[in-house]
């Protein structure tokens, strides 16, 4: 663990963690969705307990801690400093939809979780970003920001394992 920032997740806790999250709920659910479903409720309790952290290290740093006041400072947060804290890494790209107005993206094309497991081949479209999509829907309900939240595979030749996570907001 040594050169780790204090902030940053070792990959290693990452991928035996998740690992073992899935292992035990596999046997406990009756399928992709109900599995998913519960990844997106435990990833949302991790992004209640990171956007904590995030602003009790802001108040412990500044007197006046400076909050995001729109959509797009929380969508920022998300993609460069808590993306960071828990992945070692911001997100690839933050994007408005075209079409819709209302629709925002995050992509990630080397995302952590998905290649720190290995999944059985009869559980291939089971998306594990899932987790990441609570954690998303989290913070941004920590601000007042309700909207459905989900994660696709978007494979690309360069990046197999690449993941959006679509942000709708209601």
């Amino acid at each position: 663990m040594e050169g780790l920032k204090s902030q940053e997740v070792a990959l290693g806790s990452w991928a035996l963690l998740f690992g073992e999250i899935i292992n035990y709920n596999l046997n406990r659910v009756d399928g992709i969705g109900e599995l998913e479903s519960k990844l997106n409720w435990l990833g949302y309790r991790v992004g209640q307990r990171q956007l904590e952290l995030m602003r009790w290290r802001a108040e412990g740093a500044s007197r006046n801690p400076k909050q995001p006041t729109s959509l797009i400072e929380v969508l920022q947060m998300v993609h460069t400093p808590i993306w960071k804290s828990l992945f070692n890494k911001p997100a690839d790209s933050l994007e408005r939809s075209k079409e819709n107005s209302n629709e925002f993206m995050i992509t990630d094309n080397t995302p952590l979780l998905s290649r720190s497991v290995c999944i059985p081949s009869d559980l291939k479209n089971l998306s594990t970003e899932s987790f990441t999509a609570g954690i998303v829907e989290s913070v941004l309900d920590g601000f007042n920001y309700k909207a459905t939240v989900s994660a696709h595979s978007v494979p690309t030749s360069q990046h197999p394992q690449r993941t959006t996570i679509l942000i709708k907001l209601n």
